[in-house]
């Protein structure tokens, strides 16, 4: 079949994927291909600076959009460009045929309630930043404009600091926009009154609405039984709780313990729940236990992200609570810290929160300073497809089964973790499905070899899709706690298999019986590193060495007893060739880390991508496959 005679919903399919950049020379192939790409390129307008606020709103007859306008289907004016009556006016001349809209308005301009927004036919979403508008102007500007847009699905609001939201307002909202979807609301929230209670057991629910987000200050408990009758239908909720320990003394705890267990459903359809607290609190632990405890649920992702100090036991009573209401449903948690992380030397061990979690397919732990024993939580989590790791410890049980039955864990990223070489064998043995790999600044317990200076971490059994290896540190057995040593390894011998290892019981076999030197015996490449250099520009840039450093190295490390006991701990000089070449002196007596990462198609030593993002993976649940998600 020629290109040009391509089905037209099939090349609207392919113009959803295709970049931005590439739009244009697609279509300029044909006829055919213009009309699809060319209404593609046009779709989205962003100005969010002097020179693209400029070209949207040029009066001139050089304005592009007064010929391609009826193509856009979303705008986005944001920064520090607000829009006026007028403007508003102008955009509804240019671009009639809105889907989507984002708008930050000026209050001193924008004192016109009889603006006519309902031009907008297809407005389906609609975010308006009203935190530049004083409360006298907004109290009449936002429900003239929102009452003329009953067919919007989609509403973000963002209001000054200054803005208490009533019961009233959330009312109003529903009552203009009867078929409203998503509802992210940001603003702060007025205490509840003894007539407010008496309204809400009154009020209609809004039966359409399936998303809700919220962000506020006040944390009065009393809002959650509101919510819980208005949306009874929510499927995802998100919760950010912004104030401070003050805030919540005065709350009436008991009459929304009273309110909410007399509700015999409690979100029946919520699958999607996510909190953040500015700071932790014992009442996020009363709410979330209030509300679910004792009822039938049904969520099956669960985030909770909280800024603060090092995480105490409340952190891991809380986690234990929700594993207890929804272990059985549960597909994804996050348990996420944000702000300076502060390193504490005892771990807490959660591994017996997920006792039976037959769907959790993702396991997200981001400086909880969590210990976990994977072992266990194979056992447990039979379904797990992701395991993310970022400080704390991961280990083996002293009686772990090495017969155990293989596991199905597709990826695994461990950042600042602590392990030791037998719990990282045991997963490259029993997680024969593992795909994709990040090891980033690894602290393993062990002992170098007396007689070699070897350092060996086997992970050969492993078939790997994609591996990203960067530094690890060596910690010698009973030195961890504070005051504590710690050495960088600056040496690393990445092994990596030319060939899988077959996966039958005779390759597990072969594996294990690997001759007491450690030579494999598949064929295998070499690669020598070396990382952690103290004057280097960027720490945590890893150098891949010359053939001629590496034979000093083997010959240096065939006799490392002889020189160790003779003193000849001679610097080994490693080079970096760049516009200013770069000499570091190396001392090699402290031994080198043999990484033995199994089958690998693709590997990379700490890569960051070209744009500034670093490479990482993410796990699909709807595709139930493997995707490259990036972060700066």
């Amino acid at each position: 079949m020629s290109i040009s005679k391509i089905p037209p919903e099939i090349l609207t399919s392919i113009a959803i994927h295709v970049p931005d950049e590439s739009l244009p020379q697609c279509s300029l192939v044909c006829k055919q291909w213009r009309e699809v790409f060319f209404k593609k390129l046009w779709e989205k307008v962003e100005a969010h600076d002097k020179k693209s606020t400029a070209a949207v709103f040029d009066i001139s007859s050089e304005n592009r959009y007064l010929i391609y306008g009826q193509y856009v289907k979303t705008i986005y004016i944001y920064g520090d460009y607000h829009v006026s009556s007028k403007d508003v006016l102008f955009l509804q001349q240019l671009f009639p045929n809105i889907s989507y809209v984002w708008l930050t308005l000026l209050c001193t301009e924008m004192t016109d309630t009889d603006t006519d927004w309902s031009t907008w036919k297809a407005l389906k979403t609609f975010v308006m930043d009203f935190r530049h508008c004083i409360d006298s102007i907004l109290i009449k500007l936002c429900p003239a404009i929102l009452s003329q847009l009953p067919n919007v699905t989609d509403l973000v609001l963002f209001f000054e600091d200054s803005y208490i939201s009533k019961i009233g307002d959330f009312e109003a909202i529903h009552d203009y926009m009867p078929s409203l979807r998503v509802f992210t609301h940001n603003t702060d929230q007025a205490r509840l009154t003894d007539e407010d209670m008496e309204r809400i057991a009154k009020t209609a629910p809004a039966n359409s609405l399936l998303s809700f987000t919220l962000r506020v200050k006040i944390q009065d408990l009393r809002w959650l039984y509101y919510f819980a009758l208005k949306y009874p239908n929510v499927r995802e909720m998100d919760l950010q709780f912004y104030g401070q320990k003050d805030y919540l003394k005065d709350s009436d705890l008991a009459v929304a313990s009273s309110k909410i267990s007399m509700l015999s459903h409690v979100f029946p359809s919520l699958e999607k729940i996510a909190f953040f607290t500015r700071q932790f609190n014992p009442l996020f632990r009363f709410a979330f236990r209030k509300i679910f405890h004792q009822k039938t649920v049904f969520i099956k992702e669960f985030k909770y992200e909280f800024f603060g100090v090092t995480p105490d036991d409340r952190i891991f009573e809380t986690m234990k609570e929700v594993m207890s209401i929804c272990s059985e449903t549960i597909e994804y948690i996050q348990f996420a810290k944000t702000g300076n992380y502060m390193e504490d030397f005892t771990p807490h061990d959660i591994s017996k929160s997920f006792i039976y979690c037959p769907r959790l397919t993702t396991l997200s732990l981001q400086d909880c300073n969590a210990s976990i024993q994977v072992d266990m939580i194979a056992d447990y989590c039979p379904s797990l497809k992701e395991l993310y790791l970022f400080s704390g410890r991961i280990y083996i049980g002293p009686e772990t089964v090495k017969s155990a039955r293989p596991h199905g864990l597709r990826i695994l990223m461990l950042y600042s973790v602590y392990t030791d070489p037998d719990t990282l064998k045991y997963i490259s043995v029993r997680c024969e499905s593992l795909s994709h790999m990040i090891l980033d600044r690894l602290r393993v317990f062990g002992s170098i070899s007396a007689d070699t200076g070897n350092l060996l971490i086997d992970m050969s059994s492993a078939r790997l899709t994609e591996l990203r290896f960067s530094r690890l540190r060596f910690i010698a057995p009973g030195e961890i706690g504070p005051p504590y040593r710690q050495n960088e390894i600056d040496l690393i011998k990445l092994v990596r298999l030319i060939a899988p290892y077959p996966r039958t019981v005779e390759g597990r076999e072969q594996i294990e019986e690997s001759s007491t030197d450690h030579v494999p015996i598949c064929k295998t490449a070499a690669h020598w590193f070396a990382s952690g250099l103290k004057y280097m520009q960027n720490t945590s840039s890893i150098l891949i060495l010359k053939q001629a450093e590496i034979d000093r190295l083997q010959e240096y490390f065939d006799n490392y007893q002889e020189n160790m006991l003779s003193g000849k701990m001679e610097t080994i000089q490693i080079s970096k060739e760049s516009e200013t070449p770069q000499t570091w002196d190396m001392d090699p007596s402290r031994g080198y880390v043999t990484f033995m990462c199994g089958y690998a198609e693709g590997f990379a030593i700490n890569e960051v991508h070209e744009d500034g993002y670093f490479r990482t993976f993410s796990w699909n649940r709807v595709k139930n496959t493997v995707e490259k998600v990036f972060w700066r």
